[in-house]
């Protein structure tokens, strides 16, 4: 697999390898995720990286609860150290999961370093939740496909507890095919709710 924005096409021994990640919400199932997983992972020399919601957590700060605190999964974090694994780190809001008072961030991307120097110039977006107490999230291999042009765009968190934001969101998010130009479109209609609506000094030039 040749993605745009890596320094070259992989050589055929060294096809790029994505993992999309579901964990099991049962504690005392998720070993096999992770022993499973170890033994599928390529050689070094495979461009690796695993996307999606691991269900738990890399260190403290990844949960924020009134009743608990958070805490690393081991499990977890013996998978990551164990494969030479780093995460990717994020653009937009940090906690990708809300139910409740508690927020955490459990969906994520982990590669390799092979897959970072293949793709050095790799963004993950996190989107804005929508009918899901997860948020999406997105992978742009190059930056000259990232969102942000002139001002950066920031997803506010006071928007999700604004009346009709939600209903803002199913009116004006439509994806038409293309991930990059249907966010560009939905980027351009919040800066202007923003603008009118929320009245966040921000965004005005």
């Amino acid at each position: 697999m040749d993605l745009p924005g890596s320094n070259g096409p992989p050589r055929d021994e060294e096809k790029t390898k994505g993992s999309e990640i579901l964990d099991h919400p049962d504690r005392s199932k998720r070993k096999i995720l992770w022993d499973g997983l170890k033994s599928a992972m390529p050689p070094q020399s495979t461009p690796w990286i695993l996307m999606g919601d691991f269900n738990a957590i890399l260190d403290p700060e990844d949960k924020r609860s009134p009743r608990t605190i958070g805490k690393r999964c081991k499990l977890f974090g013996n998978f990551v150290d164990s494969c030479g694994l780093q995460d990717l780190g994020f653009n937009g809001p940090k906690f990708t999961w809300q139910r409740g008072g508690t927020s955490a961030r459990l969906d994520r991307a982990l590669a390799n370093n092979t897959w970072m120097e293949s793709f050095p110039q790799c963004l993950i977006s996190n989107l804005p939740r929508i009918k899901s107490d997860h948020r999406p999230i997105i992978l742009s291999t190059r930056t000259d496909m990232d969102l942000a042009t002139g001002r950066p765009f920031r997803f506010l968190a006071g928007w999700t507890k604004y009346n009709n934001f939600s209903n803002f969101v199913k009116d004006k998010w439509n994806y038409g095919g293309n991930m990059v130009e249907s966010l560009n479109r939905f980027t351009s209609h919040a800066k202007e709710w923003n603008k009118k609506v929320y009245k966040f000094l921000g965004f005005r030039k």
